[in-house]
């Protein structure tokens, strides 16, 4: 008997030819990738559009919308940035904000820390013949302090003025506040910390009758009260966003001036909540009408109870 033996052909295609052929689509798919990429950039720009008048090299155009209510704070550490100066806008003739300005406290990126849980020894507001411009938060000496928020130190040294040692923050949402009597300072000026972090030991420096921290907030130098902004009872954050309503403020030597009103005049008396832009809204005046007609400015800050013209 014969056994067939299978007849052994040449391959159709070699290794090597199988090598190239995949070379040869790799570089097919690649071009056809770069050609759908420059046709969309084309669309996209105009490019070889005779009615297109922009420079062919400028790709796309990224417009980036502010919103106009939020607080400025593209300059936020660079501008009125001094590390010897306690209020670093003394000699800034008007504030760059309005009553309806909006400050961002926190967000998924941003975090916020009490920065001693304790009770309150005294509150922001009138104290006797003089206004306190901060709370006074109870502790002992050598009691840790905690940054509020992220940002930089802006001034870290004994203070003359009362404040003893002191801290001032400016943080990313242009607020700064301030940590006053400490007896030792945990950071330097122009650190960067975060919301949590350790910035000093509470103490009794200054001028102090017993060891506490005054704790202060404040927007181009004009105190905020803290209590605004956090619960003092539960030391959480009230709200992630700030109004810079007139009555958050602590009242100016230049607040307002007593304006004489003729007898034909609507006169409004500011209530709890009120600033100028919701009294404007509400009696359909502008604002801007409302600083004329009351001798007020930028600088302004509404009292409960102030009596204001409308018409």
């Amino acid at each position: 008997m014969f056994r067939e033996t299978p007849l052994a052909l040449p391959p159709l295609i070699s290794k090597e030819m199988m090598k190239s052929t995949r070379y040869f689509l790799f570089a097919v798919a690649l071009l056809g990738t770069l050609l759908s990429f420059t046709f969309n950039y084309v669309a996209i720009t105009g490019i070889g559009d005779p009615l297109n008048n922009e420079s062919d090299t400028l790709a796309i155009e990224i417009i980036e919308e502010i919103d106009p209510m939020l607080y400025d704070t593209s300059c936020v550490f660079e501008r009125n940035w001094y590390n010897d100066r306690t209020f670093a806008y003394m000699g800034d003739k008007e504030v760059t904000f309005t009553d309806s300005t909006i400050i961002p406290i926190c967000n998924v990126f941003h975090d916020a820390c009490y920065p001693v849980k304790n009770k309150i020894n005294s509150p922001f507001g009138h104290r006797g013949s003089r206004f306190h411009k901060g709370l006074d938060i109870a502790l002992k000496r050598g009691d840790t302090v905690l940054a509020a928020f992220d940002g930089k130190v802006r001034y870290a040294k004994f203070n003359n003025g009362g404040f003893g040692n002191l801290v001032i923050i400016r943080h990313n949402n242009g607020l700064e506040t301030y940590y006053a009597h400490l007896n030792k300072l945990k950071v330097k000026p122009n650190d960067t910390v975060t919301a949590g972090q350790l910035i000093g030991l509470g103490g009794n420096t200054g001028a102090s009758s017993g060891a506490h921290l005054h704790f202060e907030v404040r927007i181009e130098d004009k105190p905020i009260d803290p209590a605004v902004i956090f619960d003092t009872e539960t030391f959480t954050l009230k709200a992630d966003h700030l109004e810079l309503a007139d009555v958050i403020f602590a009242p100016s030597r230049r607040s307002h001036k007593k304006v004489a009103y003729d007898k034909n005049a609507t006169i409004y008396k500011v209530r709890s909540g009120d600033c100028l832009s919701t009294i404007a809204k509400r009696h359909g005046i502008s604002v801007n009408n409302l600083y004329r007609l009351n001798g007020l400015s930028t600088r302004s800050v509404l009292q409960i109870g102030q009596k204001v013209r409308v018409r």
